[in-house]
């Protein structure tokens, strides 16, 4: 992650070269340095996220676990991070779950669930997305 970092800073320091604008990043440039660290199977663990917001009236906590295969990412290195194929590739490598207590009504109305479903149970296997059971389709 270091790595990546550092490249992202280079490259806004030397922002003013052709390629690059000023407040762009060079993904291209930058798609070798994410899939090496994506190749040591990154494991996210979200031990607890707390949202609120008085003005929208959520108060909402969630914990889980995200894990990426990162066995053979040739595949992957050989796409740019800025095409819909890098990840889509990248979605199939992702499993684990997140669950979300007192979850906002519109979120539950925009996953096609009743507006009173406060508990949502996101799982992901192999980049195919579940919330409470059901399919999603991004």
């Amino acid at each position: 992650m270091r790595t990546l970092i550092a490249h992202m800073r280079d490259q806004a320091a030397s922002a003013e070269n052709d390629t690059v604008g000023p407040g762009t990043v060079d993904w291209e440039r930058l798609t070798p340095v994410l899939v090496a660290l994506l190749q040591d199977s990154p494991r996210l663990i979200l031990s607890s996220l707390q949202v609120s917001s008085e003005a929208f009236g959520v108060d909402s906590r969630a914990h889980g676990e995200m894990m990426l295969d990162g066995d053979d990412l040739a595949p992957l290195a050989a796409r740019s991070v800025t095409t819909s194929a890098f990840w889509r590739h990248l979605q199939r490598r992702v499993n684990g779950r997140v669950t979300l207590r007192d979850a906002p009504p519109l979120l539950s109305l925009y996953l096609g669930l009743s507006p009173d479903t406060s508990r949502l149970e996101f799982r992901v296997s192999q980049g195919e997305w579940q919330v409470n059971g059901q399919a999603l389709r991004w």
